[in-house]
């Protein structure tokens, strides 16, 4: 018998156990080089589906302050649609040129809030944008897997036809027909926001403000489009009345953008070795604040950033804007995390775990840049219009838990993060951490040594409110003073991590930026430094009581 597809077949006879081996390895190597053949075929094809499919999934997402449903498009713009009023659009850069339909619901937030959230949100847009490229890239990546296994099976059954076409014609036929019929029902039919009708009656948003209040918009807005008369109206006549209140808001944090970088020489010198802890507190929504957090973590070249509480003003899920702009304007910090305030919530919490912050309400040390931290939520809730109301736990039992989890360890905890300064006393005044950082009273307060009951050095500060915020929502310009905090940790001669200095950065009502003098604290400090032992403190900064 002759094997002609055996290259070997006149060296080894076919009949020998050697022989038979080697047939056997060939014909499974072609299987082999045919199934991935059919295996890229259906990964082709899978891809191919990947964008038609995708645009068939919806999420109910949070956007802007409203529940929304967020669906990917094919024409690659981010679309809000407000109903019986219109649309508006703006071109984005998505993975395969995808882009998002948003359908607008409901919203918690006070209708007179509403105005000043949206001018807000269209000045500070970088995380709300971010967020839709999100849900569209997490859509996608959903899609691919369903399209890649209709691909391979598509692949397959066209395979089967090609391979039945010679000797049998009709069942080639049969095959081929499944093989369309698979095609043509798995694909889905397009978004209707994606047809030729949908690109008509598009005007800048140029003709409704005019040229002149185009000066105002932020550049990355410029191209944003409107459709709906009732919305284009809308706009127009809106303009006029809240003209003056945008500009204002847009340059006065432009000021303080462009202070803080006037006094960048002030930024303490890094150290090698030195950890930097960026500290936000108390910014109850104020998104137009995150600019100035992510220049000082630039400016530090921070490792961390720490949130401490009353991200949010009522914890509900459509403040999530506020946690998309923190967690955009922060990630290029290698550490985040988070403890809850009293005006936060588990939802609050849920959102900046998904955003990619270390949750450290848990009374568990965790270790981040080699800092050892640990902190606690705050066991109150207050909501806008109520008073606030107890937890299940009082203040006094939640501290006294803590204290026991930072106690418990042979040292003393590098780093204390609460909302409230009352739940880490008991701890502090025991000696078991170094230094801990609250916020809550919107009021910063002058760094405290502690006189332990150990004989350790404890370091107590309040820091003030980085939204400035005087009630428990903020918007446009600051209300009160605002504050920034930031730490700097170093290992002593034993490798243990010590503090090193603390700095503050003010933000005034009148739109002046006043960097503070650097506190360094023993063994570190120089000659030349001021410094603060265990048993003294040296006021310095925004020493507001």
């Amino acid at each position: 018998m002759r094997h002609t597809w055996l290259t070997v077949e006149n060296k080894v006879k076919p009949e020998t156990l050697l022989g038979i081996g080697i047939e056997y390895a060939q014909r499974s190597g072609q299987l082999l080089w045919e199934q991935r053949r059919r295996l890229a075929a259906g990964a082709l094809l899978g891809m191919v589906l990947a964008p038609a499919v995708a645009t068939q999934q919806e999420s109910i997402e949070q956007f802007g302050g409203h529940t929304s449903v967020i669906s990917p498009t094919i024409d690659g713009h981010l679309t809000i649609a407000e109903g019986a009023l219109g649309e508006g659009r703006l071109e984005i850069d998505t993975p395969l040129g995808l882009g998002a339909h948003i359908r607008l619901g409901p919203t918690s937030l006070p209708p007179g809030q509403l105005p000043d959230e949206y001018l807000q949100l269209f000045l500070h847009s970088d995380g709300e944008i971010t967020h839709a490229k999100e849900v569209v890239a997490r859509q996608l990546r959903q899609s691919v897997l369903v399209a890649f296994i209709g691909g391979e099976l598509l692949a397959f059954t066209v395979a089967a036809g090609v391979q039945k076409l010679t000797s049998r014609p009709r069942a080639a036929l049969a095959t081929g027909a499944l093989a369309c019929a698979t095609a043509l029902g798995g694909m889905p039919p397009l978004n209707t926001s994606q047809t030729p009708e949908a690109y008509s009656g598009w005007e800048p948003l140029s003709s409704m403000i005019g040229d002149e209040g185009m000066d105002y918009i932020p550049s990355q807005l410029q191209p944003v489009e409107i459709k709906g008369t009732l919305l284009r109206v809308a706009i127009a006549q809106a303009w006029p009345l809240y003209k003056e209140k945008f500009i204002v808001a847009k340059e006065f944090y432009r000021g303080l953008e462009t202070g803080l970088q006037s006094q960048a020489y002030r930024v303490a010198p890094r150290q090698d070795g030195e950890v930097r802890v960026v500290f936000a507190s108390d910014r109850h929504d104020n998104i137009a604040m995150d600019a100035s957090i992510a220049q000082i973590i630039g400016l530090n070249q921070a490792e961390i950033v720490g949130s401490l509480g009353d991200d949010t003003s009522s914890g509900n899920e459509n403040e999530a804007f506020s946690i998309n702009s923190l967690a955009t304007k922060t990630k290029n910090a290698p550490y985040r995390f988070q403890v809850d305030g009293n005006h936060d919530s588990l939802v609050t919490r849920q959102l900046f775990e998904k955003s990619g912050f270390v949750n450290a309400n848990t009374q568990k040390a965790i270790s981040l840049a080699g800092l050892t931290i640990m902190g606690t939520a705050d066991p109150r809730h207050s909501s806008l219009g109520m008073r606030m109301q107890n937890g299940e736990k009082s203040m006094s039992q939640v501290a006294a838990e803590l204290k026991q989890a930072a106690c418990s360890r042979k040292q003393p905890v590098d780093l204390l993060v609460v909302h409230d300064y009352k739940l880490a006393e008991p701890a502090m005044r025991s000696g078991c951490a170094k230094l801990s950082v609250s916020g809550h009273y919107h009021s910063a307060t002058k760094p405290e040594t502690i006189t332990t009951s150990n004989g350790r050095p404890s370091v107590r500060i309040t820091m003030g409110t980085t939204g400035g915020a005087e009630d428990a929502i903020s918007w446009g310009p600051l209300s009160v003073d605002a504050n920034i905090l930031v730490a700097g940790f170093m290992a002593d001669s034993a490798g243990v991590m010590q503090l090193h200095m603390l700095q503050s950065y003010n933000f005034y009502t009148s739109g002046t930026v006043a960097i503070a003098d650097p506190l360094f604290y023993v063994p570190f400090a120089t000659e030349t430094q001021e410094t603060i032992s265990p048993e003294e403190s040296i006021p310095r900064g925004n020493t507001k009581e």
